[in-house]
């Protein structure tokens, strides 16, 4: 009798223990989290795109060139500041310059003038690189001194000017141009080429 009753305890165990595990459920696996892929540099996402710059806002410049003549006229040095108009791809706009002209009999003779252009820039398709051409008109005035007599000359100017920009760093950036100008001072015409150099936003 008492081996009858072990025998239904140790049953009875053993059926409660297979109803706790089926109750349970199968074992939850442990999913592996996704490896995170790389990470991407934002210090190179928050870099301008160069194809969204639109050209210059106003730049200083430096500009070279010549007005021999037979009466000792020479190399003329100016410094520049000029202002651009929001046009994208048709680069307009105006500045002044003043300087000095080499005279080789006294001392240098003084040159204010102003200027107005307009052209076309390309945009976008060269990344950094902007080149551009445009039609310039200048006015100015020549301040000399003949014989310890001072007089001021009037000086007109017309020509194309051939460039390029490089985009540094946001709207940062330098520029170098090639000129041939046509200028006419007291009747007499002076054919001319130059070269400018320039910096600006």
């Amino acid at each position: 009798m008492s081996r009858l009753l072990v025998l239904v305890y140790v049953l009875l165990l053993s059926s409660s223990t297979v109803a706790a595990q089926s109750s349970a459920g199968p074992v939850a696996v442990q999913s592996t989290p996704p490896t995170a892929g790389p990470r991407r540099n934002r210090a190179h996402d928050a870099r301008p795109n160069p194809a969204d710059w639109t050209g210059p806002r106003v730049a200083l410049s430096y500009r070279l060139y010549s007005l021999h003549d037979s009466q000792g006229g020479g190399r003329v040095s100016t410094a520049g500041f000029s202002g651009f108009l929001p046009t994208r791809y048709v680069r307009a706009g105006g500045g002044l310059e003043a300087g000095a002209r080499r005279y080789d009999y006294a001392d240098s003779e003084g040159l204010l003038s102003g200027n107005l252009f307009v052209g076309y820039q390309h945009l976008h398709d060269l990344g950094r690189f902007v080149p551009y051409a445009v039609v310039l008109g200048e006015l100015g005035i020549l301040f000399e001194k003949r014989f310890h007599t001072p007089q001021t000359q009037l000086i007109r100017g017309a020509g194309l000017e051939l460039g390029a920009n490089v985009n540094l760093i946001r709207s940062l950036y330098v520029g170098v141009g090639l000129s041939f100008m046509l200028y006419t001072i007291d009747g007499l015409a002076y054919d001319t080429f130059g070269l400018r150099l320039s910096i600006g936003l």
